[in-house]
């Protein structure tokens, strides 16, 4: 088992991310230890993990940094897993279980796709305001959604907690 800083993404959506940054809090869709996803779908930063699968939501990603144990998993690993671990099963995911309150991973920035903003500001205008003023109107709603991201932040405990339903 080693031991050191790992940057981790996860994928999410706006909304989902909204609420992560707004509670700390990331809910599993399973409490359940033998339950394959109790926990946290991750990515290594920057390498190449099974981006092409299905996800959730999408559109955007939390940036993590994990500074506890990584235990290399493989691709099947043998549940339950133990918390407070990565488990590492490159290149399809990383896994933190829930419940793992002795290491927890870092919140370090987000990113957010400029077609899942687009959706999530929801922005609407009509067709008769000149382009000027649609265009206008349009950066205003973005930015004020990048800064309300920003502020929760800001705002939040720097460290994620991964729990159950």
């Amino acid at each position: 088992m080693e031991m050191n800083a790992i940057k981790l993404i996860h994928v999410t959506s706006p909304w989902a991310l909204e609420s992560i940054l707004a509670s700390g809090v990331f809910h599993a869709f399973s409490g359940h230890p033998l339950n394959g996803d109790s926990g946290l779908n991750c990515f290594l930063l920057g390498q190449p993990g099974n981006l092409g699968q299905r996800f959730e939501g999408s559109g955007a990603a939390l940036k993590l940094i994990w500074e506890g144990p990584v235990r290399r998993a493989g691709a099947s690993p043998r549940l339950p897993l133990a918390p407070n671990i990565l488990h590492d099963s490159m290149p399809w995911r990383c896994f933190i279980p829930v419940d793992s309150d002795l290491c927890r991973p870092r919140i370090i920035g987000f990113k957010i796709a400029a077609w899942a903003l687009d959706e999530y500001i929801g922005f609407t205008c009509p067709f008769w305001y000149p382009h000027w003023l649609r265009k206008r109107l349009y950066r205003r709603a973005k930015l004020c959604a990048l800064r309300r991201f920003r502020g929760l932040m800001q705002r939040r405990q720097k460290y994620l907690k991964v729990a159950g339903p």
